[in-house]
């Protein structure tokens, strides 16, 4: 069980870092067009709790293991834990102040098609998701199975509002970038 409270600090880690760092560089650009969708702070802090606080509190049917613990499964899914945090870690450095938990364009705001934006065009996601889904290895229950569909449900929507909102502003020039990168997998999707 050393491995899960490892995966449990590594989330606390992640989003304490993120909500100090979306704290700061939402008051550094102002925003110029604001979209109709987002994950503000209060989307932010139920899938924390989803992560951390439900798991004390969910029922035996949740918390089955859908495979037995296995240290091997254990630890390839804490790395990609960890890969997956690190990557969206390195997306938001790269995004830097142009960075926002809701769908809108800050002054200055640009396309961001270097570093891992050159490898996806949503890379936080990209990180985000993986590191859910080692944490599903990890755990290896239905909560956390849950937790990640309905963490790829959310992304979804977001993504199309961001897309949108992208492709309006910045027209064929997004359009170029949305054509020669993939969305959230390289070489896949």
């Amino acid at each position: 069980m050393k491995l899960v409270q490892l995966s449990n600090w590594l989330w606390v880690i992640f989003w304490v870092l993120w909500l100090i760092w979306g704290w700061i560089t939402t008051r550094q650009r102002q925003v110029v067009v604001k979209g109709q969708w987002g994950f503000g702070p209060r989307w932010w802090l139920i899938l924390i709790a989803a992560i951390f606080i439900a798991p004390n509190h969910y029922g035996r049917l949740m918390s089955s293991s859908l495979w037995p613990h296995n240290d091997a499964v254990m630890g390839a899914g804490l790395a990609l834990e960890l890969l997956g945090l690190a990557f969206a870690i390195w997306a938001r450095s790269h995004l830097g102040n142009l960075w926002s938990g809701v769908a809108v364009l800050r002054e200055g705001h640009r396309v961001v098609d270097a570093g891992p934006y050159r490898l996806v065009r949503h890379p936080i996601y990209t990180g985000i998701l993986m590191g859910l889904v080692g944490t599903f290895f990890v755990y290896g229950d239905l909560l956390q199975l849950f937790i990640l569909m309905g963490v790829v449900y959310a992304f979804r929507w977001k993504i199309s509002a961001e897309e949108k909102l992208l492709t309006d502003e910045f027209g064929s020039e997004y359009l170029t970038y949305r054509q020669s990168t993939r969305m959230l997998i390289p070489w896949l999707l």
